[in-house]
């Protein structure tokens, strides 16, 4: 408050700080549901489907794009897993995938940027998040008719609807 100069606080969190299986996994436990906190244990889910769940499908259908032309490139807002971009296929993707962190209005500007550039993008975001770029996607993506592709996850009443991910205001 007495400081007569600005100043630049560059503050580093780390996920799960404190628990160790979080600390361990933190991509693992970005959303864990119901686990027991002495043991770690996570409690069982639904079985999965018979047939490939919608980031899988994406997954194997971008990383097919990507071997073909090397112009494609996907983009997350530090929620790769919804597009079933699993730790090995980033390294498998290499430069072809970009993660921006918790930046939805980075990652809209980037998509941008890379198709003006030549680029093919695709930025996959949940629907909640991208509302917060959603001056990057007018003025930034829309009005210079950049030709991305965006992918918007979780859009509905469905799953996880709670006081930050209100997917039914897409």
């Amino acid at each position: 408050r007495g400081i007569d100069h600005p100043v630049v606080l560059h503050v580093r969190t780390v996920k799960g700080m404190g628990y160790a299986p979080a600390e361990a996994d933190p991509e693992g436990w970005h959303h864990v549901g119901p686990f027991d906190l002495a043991t770690g244990a996570r409690e069982p889910r639904k079985p999965a489907a018979p047939h490939a769940n919608y980031a899988e499908l994406t997954a194997s259908c971008l990383v097919s794009a990507m071997e073909r032309d090397p112009r494609v490139v996907a983009v997350s807002a530090a929620t790769p897993y919804i597009m079933g971009f699993t730790p090995e296929r980033r390294a498998q993707a290499g430069r072809q995938f970009l993660d921006v962190g918790i930046a939805e209005e980075h990652a809209v500007t980037l998509a941008t940027a890379l198709a003006a550039g030549g680029a093919k993008p695709v930025l996959g975001i949940y629907g909640t998040f991208l509302q917060r770029a959603y001056d990057e996607l007018w003025h930034d993506l829309c009005l210079n008719a950049a030709p991305a592709t965006i992918l918007v996850y979780g859009s509905s009443v469905f799953g996880t609807t709670d006081q930050t991910h209100l997917g039914y205001f897409d």
